[in-house]
């Protein structure tokens, strides 16, 4: 009797782990570590009010500072929260398209296969930073569907080659290509225009990319991206204007406190605000 019950209490736990209810040595996000504030209004809301906001978006596109750990702890939350009332997909822009297959494939056995083990199952890009994304990563692997949203290296190498620029109407205007250039510009400390036009042709690329897999998508989607992809002035939520999506939209602008003046309502609805 006492082994039948040893035996069901380390499957229980292994359950629990493989689902994500237990988190051995993981980082919990505290109240402290945050603030949402209502981007219109200003107003500041609880976790539960921003919640219950989003909840009936067909879209929720979350951006994000690629190295902040209380960022991704944010995005693992909102997973599990909304998981909890319907089926969801995430989209990451941190997952090439092209991988799809594989990772559907994986995630038809995924009640067999352990957290330690996600990482070489989807073919993870080491280019970013498996400790920095595994908790988000592991709540989609058990919790949604996970969908590819990015362009595979060999497609980003032959828009550096001279691809044709992407066609559209309110998404490739001067101006938005202008906010890209001065994004670009910003977040990889570069002081001159010179050669710069090839990224931001990769930047509208990857864009559209991510719009695509939105809009095909048949579940509610949240879209794990930086925020200069999630931003309502140059962004996805452009493209699938061109698109002329009939689905909801909501974009979230997730920001470090020092960062906290660099944007407003025209860029996001609602703003996380991290204390570091």
């Amino acid at each position: 009797m006492l082994k039948s019950i040893l035996k069901l209490s380390f499957t229980m736990i292994f359950l629990l782990l493989i689902t994500g209810c237990i988190e051995p040595g993981s980082a919990v996000l505290e109240p402290k570590d945050f603030r949402i504030i209502e981007a219109k209004s200003k107003k500041a809301l609880s976790y539960d009010e921003f919640v219950e906001r989003i909840l009936h978006f067909d879209l929720i596109l979350l951006g994000e500072e690629h190295d902040s750990r209380l960022q991704h702890l944010a995005q693992e939350k909102l997973i599990v929260s909304l998981s909890q009332t319907t089926q969801i997909a995430v989209a990451f822009e941190m997952i090439a398209s092209n991988l799809q297959t594989t990772i559907d494939t994986v995630q038809k056995n995924r009640d067999m296969i352990a957290p330690s083990e996600i990482r070489s199952k989807i073919l993870w890009d080491k280019k970013w930073k498996w400790n920095d994304y595994e908790p988000v990563v592991r709540a989609a692997f058990y919790n949604a569907k996970i969908f590819g949203a990015n362009l595979s290296q060999n497609e980003i190498a032959t828009i550096f080659t001279g691809a044709e620029p992407i066609i559209g109407y309110v998404s490739t205007t001067q101006t938005v290509r202008n906010r890209i250039k001065e994004a670009i510009k910003m977040s990889h400390d570069l002081k001159s225009d010179d050669n710069i036009e090839p990224f931001v042709q990769a930047q509208q690329y990857k864009d559209r990319r991510m719009a695509d897999i939105l809009q095909h998508s048949l579940l509610p989607t949240i879209l794990i991206a930086g925020n200069f992809h999630v931003d309502k002035t140059m962004g996805v939520p452009l493209h699938l204007i061109d698109f002329q999506s009939k689905k909801s939209v909501v974009a979230v602008g997730f920001l470090s406190i020092e960062n906290e003046t660099v944007f407003d309502e025209k860029n996001f609805d609602y703003f996380w605000i991290f204390s570091k």
